[in-house]
């Protein structure tokens, strides 16, 4: 997963961080999929919008701002659809549109 990681973002002429069109995740099994988001939520810094001090991550379901706009595309990327990481059962979401997600969990989760 490490290597896939690495390649997931490019940047274009301009230096800006775009998702790889060339990775592909559609054969991954759901816990490869969890692994990759893990390493590279690991590897590049600021993916998701929300994060606290105890690796709790989240993201605005409603497409609000552009960091989460970009953490959602990362996600379909890699799981089809967000809605379908949206499922697992360590995603939460509240009242205000947020999904949120611990990395405790998810690494307790592809063990």
């Amino acid at each position: 997963m490490r290597e896939l990681a690495k390649r997931f973002f490019v940047f274009n002429p301009e230096g800006d961080c775009e998702i790889n069109s060339e990775v592909e995740t559609d054969d991954l099994s759901e816990k490869d999929k969890i692994s990759l988001l893990l390493e590279i939520i690991s590897q590049w810094d600021n993916v998701f919008c929300l994060h606290d001090r105890e690796d709790n991550f989240g993201y605005h379901i409603v497409r609000r701002c552009p960091k989460c706009i970009f953490s959602q595309k990362v996600l379909d990327k890699i799981f089809g659809d967000s809605r379908n990481f949206e499922k697992l059962p360590f995603v939460g979401k509240n009242e205000n549109f947020i999904a949120v997600f611990s990395l405790k969990e998810m690494r307790e989760y592809v063990r």
